[in-house]
């Protein structure tokens, strides 16, 4: 919730519902149910302050339909386009945002670390252009309930995409944890959400104990596939979020 207010905010202190337009670029790196969420609930909090689109604010909303290229893509679209404020929602789209611009401004969320894309080095020394708020998951709290719950569980299965750094950030936190629950981590890549289904049913077969994948965008997008090899299999299946539980 955070965010929106930041992102209120920030107009607010440019702009008023009296004054002209003022454009924004809004883009995610797919239409994960994480990033669905919060791109709503945005656009709702622009309504709840007088801010309304084709009104007084023109929002210009895009999607990178899971290619990183693409993404990059929109993100020097909306510099031609000269918009007023860019809107990150995820961290493939909040490294390409910053790749393009240090003068526009740069609104994020749906963002595990910032650091790891350089939009600075800490929450207090960041790039001028550059706010948010981030949304790193409890990852030993997950490790955690997963003892807690299958306390005789061994070898973790997770699923992970190398092109997305917060997922290779989260896994590394779930190797680290591993080691202090006890657990064996077995861990897999995935490319697109088309290769989510075929690699859960391929870890399975490696004998896991537990399904835990990453929380990224990848895997959030296709979550629904995970659980559908999870309950076949009738392998204990652990989301990192609580839009997982609607997906199966």
């Amino acid at each position: 919730m955070l965010i929106f207010f930041v992102f209120v905010f920030f107009l607010s202190s440019c702009s008023s519902p009296e004054s002209s337009p003022y454009k924004i670029g809004l883009f995610q790196i797919n239409e994960a149910p994480t990033l669905r969420a919060a791109r709503e609930g945005l656009l709702q909090a622009l309504k709840d302050q007088g801010f309304f689109p084709g009104k007084n604010i023109e929002i210009i909303i895009r999607n990178g339909k899971g290619d990183i290229s693409s993404v990059q893509k929109i993100a020097e679209e909306f510099v031609e386009e000269k918009v007023d404020l860019i809107a990150a929602l995820s961290t493939p789209c909040l490294q390409a945002a910053i790749h393009v611009t240090t003068e526009i401004p740069i609104v994020f969320s749906s963002v595990a670390n910032p650091v790891l894309v350089g939009a600075g080095r800490s929450e207090t020394d960041h790039l001028p252009n550059v706010t948010g708020v981030s949304s790193q998951g409890p990852i030993y709290q997950n490790l955690a309930f997963i003892r807690e719950v299958v306390p005789q569980a061994k070898r973790l299965g997770t699923l992970w995409t190398p092109a997305e750094l917060n997922s290779e950030y989260y896994l590394n936190l779930v190797r680290k944890g591993a080691e202090k629950f006890g657990f064996e981590v077995i861990a897999l890549p995935v490319e697109s959400v088309h290769e989510v289904f075929f690699t859960a049913q391929t870890l399975v077969n490696r004998r896991i104990d537990v399904l835990f994948p990453i929380s990224d965008n990848t895997l959030n997008a296709s979550f629904a596939a995970v659980a559908q090899v999870a309950n076949e299999n009738r392998i204990p299946l652990f989301g990192a979020n609580l839009l997982t539980v609607e997906q199966g």
